[in-house]
């Protein structure tokens, strides 16, 4: 999301951050985790598909493995990665963008609506996901089956209960999770309205298609795709990074573009040993930011 400026908020409204954050851990408790042990073949799989792409640039850095309850799972490094080398690059057969769409059976439901509406990545991309993601046969299969669960998502303020939110209630924080509640509600029911509804159950299965699919795929692209070229894109390895805790000891993540390769890269911000955690600096630009990125996307 957009940076928040400081001055937003009032002393009142970080410490209603911080009871907002203690409701949302003890809703995490509640829900499944799932073991190690029932992540590992998932894992296992991914690293199989995953590796195809490595070959193709000569780069074997880095390992996708279960680390803790705390960050699910990540990524280590396969042996020693020296500070500003290039230590992932991701080529673009196995970068998921809103243009595949189009050579799907909703390609020409696409096109038909891109004739009356501006063109619309985020839910070209989300409806992509969602197609996808119930196909059993899918090139993707091996990257989505590691992709949160709705369950996942339970702890964010947005689905929370109007009781659990009477905690912060009058304070900028209460007003942002009833702006983004009213904002998720308002792109469904256009979407439903505009899109499923209008080319039928044909073409939009709403098995697939429905609202609670949807939301599902609308978290999932705010908290794991990545910017590029102003656009959302899910990128294999590079959004299994996980965030380090210290931003200021360590310098910002930069996702280096090669349109004439066709491929995404990211150089190491410092030295990781064989077998380390590798973390890598998000750039939150200030503690506000961070608890906000924290309540309003993925684990």
């Amino acid at each position: 999301g957009d940076a928040i400026c400081p001055q937003m908020f009032r002393k009142s409204d970080l410490i209603a951050f911080v009871l907002l954050l203690t409701v949302a851990n003890v809703l995490t408790q509640e829900l499944h985790v799932e073991s190690r042990k029932q992540l590992e073949p998932l894992l296992q799989r991914f690293n199989t598909w995953i590796a195809k792409a490595k070959e193709k640039h000569g780069i074997d850095k880095l390992r996708v493995e279960y680390i803790d309850k705390k960050f699910r799972i990540g990524t280590t490094a396969a042996t020693d990665i020296q500070d500003g080398e290039v230590y992932v690059r991701i080529p673009t057969e196995y970068i998921v963008h809103d243009d595949l769409i189009l050579n799907t059976k909703l390609g020409p439901s696409i096109r038909e609506l891109e004739f009356r509406y501006p063109r619309d990545s985020f839910h070209r991309l989300l409806s992509y996901l969602l197609l996808e993601k119930s196909n059993p046969t899918s090139f993707w299969k091996p990257y989505f089956d590691l992709f949160p669960t709705p369950e996942d998502f339970k702890h964010l303020p947005v689905f929370m209960s109007d009781t659990d939110l009477e905690i912060v209630a009058g304070t900028t924080l209460h007003q942002n999770v009833l702006s983004h509640r009213k904002e998720l509600e308002v792109k469904w029911e256009r979407m439903e309205e505009r899109v499923f509804k209008k080319f039928g159950p044909d073409v939009y299965d709403p098995k697939i298609f429905n609202r609670a699919n949807y939301e599902w795929a609308f978290m999932t692209i705010n908290g794991r795709g990545l910017k590029i070229n102003e656009k959302r894109h899910f990128v294999p390895l590079l959004d299994m990074i996980n965030c380090c805790g210290d931003t200021k000891a360590q310098k910002k993540r930069h996702i280096e573009i090669d349109n004439a390769n066709e491929i995404a890269s990211v150089r190491a911000s410092r030295y990781w040993a064989k077998g380390e955690h590798v973390l890598e600096n998000y750039g939150e630009p200030n503690i506000i930011n961070l608890l906000y990125c924290l309540l309003y996307t993925s684990p």
